[in-house]
């Protein structure tokens, strides 16, 4: 009776065995399963940072293209300007040129009616 208790005592032991062993192989299988599963997100993880690296390189440089684009259009502008008040000076010499020459040539036309 005592040797059949150590054999079902063993039978149980030999179960519980390979129960354990086929649930280490699971969690073997899952633990292998996992690191692949994070080597691929570790690799997508830096995929994204250096997408995110670039993405903030071209910010900076469309960034400070616009900062010069701005400044040059202040200048342009501040030279339109300039060139707008020097164009008006000068329309206003043109003027009175003509209207000198206008006086001088009636001038003439009467000297020339007095010589005649």
């Amino acid at each position: 009776n005592t040797y059949q208790n150590l054999l079902a005592e063993l039978d149980e032991s030999t179960l519980r065995e390979m129960t354990l062993t086929h649930q280490i192989q699971n969690l073997t299988t899952l633990v292998s399963s996992m690191s692949a599963e994070s080597d691929a997100m570790m690799n997508q993880v830096d995929a994204l940072t250096e997408q995110l690296a670039d993405s903030r390189s071209d910010f900076h440089f469309v960034h400070n293209r616009n900062l010069e684009l701005d400044k040059n259009c202040s200048s342009l502008a501040g030279r339109i300007e300039s060139l707008q008040e020097e164009l008006a000076g000068r329309e206003g010499s043109v003027s009175a040129v003509l209207e000198s020459k206008a006086e001088d040539e009636r001038a003439i036309a009467q000297l020339r009616v007095e010589l005649r």
